[in-house]
């Protein structure tokens, strides 16, 4: 298919098609800029004989499917004939140049003489905070790409060598951690701050970030530095250095910026008195003497997609309180009598069960087993051998993401 340049306006062109091809159905026309991206398109009919004029970059219709050119600028006309099943190729790009003159280039920011780094994380999206450093905003240290908080972390896979046969046995996977990389641009004074704020070397630190669609909108992670990397360049003289920084998250889990608390009432049940009576072998049971019963209770909501390990504050007088989820059966059980104005601590992360700073995972029962809150709505119940009616657990927990 053979197309030419007919003329040139200042935001449209005159594309010429040549003899159509026998057989041919259907001709199609496209502008295209310096980059290969469509701009502008036409189709035509089939014709009897002689060259077709076809007219690019002037249709205002509401498909918006033809939009005018830029003055001044240079752009490539391409045809295609087709039948009615399928199109052959697009034909050698033919250049022109629009008339007039182009749009003067979009004005950069102006830069603020001095751009702090140190400015206060306020949460506004696509931005970020490290070390009380702030990324992207109006921060001196411009946050450009961020890689790895989507990719999925490594796996510590468990499988066994079948011995003489082939393949494997399939164990369970465990996730490793996270690595995530921050492109930034360094402006004006600040690199002395931002190489001190990126450190290798240095102790978990508190990753919150703000970015559209991840982790809710609000993320939160514990994180450190593994490696920087700052060219030496004319970069430099400009004032505007790029910096490159890998960060090491050894959960994997992405979790929600606000941590959730919620106080789960106690339900009767574990100490209530049993009846029996022999002849009609039927056992019946009823609350202890002052037990009401508590309100249902509302469901611990976890909004990711992944598990979280909260962590359960129950204060005295309790005696061998319990967690349990109703939902599967599963339940962490203390066997300790908690006097009154103490407080036991389970966090189901690091597994650990604390009297007032003490550790009592010795005191756990047998039939207690470390359990996470599942994505959406969690049946968590409490209960203990007491009989007060007010006693309940502080449950705190943060939504969590792969």
């Amino acid at each position: 298919m053979v197309v030419t340049v007919k003329s040139v306006a200042e935001t449209s062109v005159v594309a010429t098609l040549a003899e159509p091809f026998a057989l041919a159905t259907r001709y199609g026309v496209r502008v295209i800029d310096e980059t290969g991206r469509p701009v502008a398109h036409d189709s035509a009919a089939t014709w009897a004989s002689g060259p077709k004029d076809v007219t690019l970059g002037n249709d205002t219709s509401a498909t918006g499917a033809d939009y005018p050119l830029i003055p001044g600028t240079t752009y490539y006309v391409q045809a295609k004939a087709g039948d009615a099943t399928s199109w052959g190729p697009w034909s050698d790009a033919v250049g022109f140049l629009t008339k007039g003159n182009p749009p003067p280039p979009p004005q950069a920011p102006a830069i603020k003489d001095a751009a702090e780094v140190k400015v206060p994380y306020r949460g506004e999206s696509w931005t970020a905070t490290y070390s009380d450093v702030l990324l992207g905003g109006e921060s001196g240290l411009v946050l450009d790409e961020v890689t790895g908080l989507l990719d999925s972390p490594d796996v510590r896979a468990s499988d066994r060598a079948l011995l003489q046969r082939d393949g494997i046995v399939s164990g369970r996977d465990y996730l490793g951690g996270r690595i995530i990389h921050l492109s930034m641009t360094v402006l004006d004074q600040n690199v002395r701050e931002a190489l001190a704020a990126f450190q290798p070397g240095t102790d978990l630190r508190p990753f919150r970030f703000a970015f559209p669609g991840i982790a809710g909108g609000a993320g939160y992670m514990m994180v450190k530095v593994r490696k920087r990397a700052m060219p030496v360049n004319g970069a430099h003289i400009a004032g505007a250095v790029p910096l490159a920084v890998e960060l090491f998250a050894p959960d994997p889990l992405m979790y929600s910026d606000t941590e959730n608390v919620k106080s789960v009432l106690r339900v009767p049940g574990r100490g209530s008195a049993k009846l029996f009576n022999p002849r009609l072998k039927m056992s019946f049971s009823f609350a202890a003497l002052g037990a009401t019963a508590a309100e249902a209770p509302t469901p611990v909501l976890s909004i990711g997609d992944s598990k979280s390990w909260p962590v359960y504050t129950i204060k005295g007088p309790v005696t061998n309180p319990s967690i349990v989820n109703r939902k599967t059966g599963e339940r962490i059980t203390v066997l300790i009598k908690v006097p009154t104005n103490e407080a036991l601590t389970i966090d189901t992360l690091t597994r650990s069960v604390l009297l007032n700073g003490a550790s009592r995972y010795g005191q756990m029962s047998q039939e207690s087993s470390w359990f996470p809150l599942r994505p959406g709505a969690n049946d968590i119940v409490f209960e203990d051998l007491e009989e007060n009616k007010l006693a309940a657990v502080d449950v705190r927990w943060r939504s969590a993401w792969l």
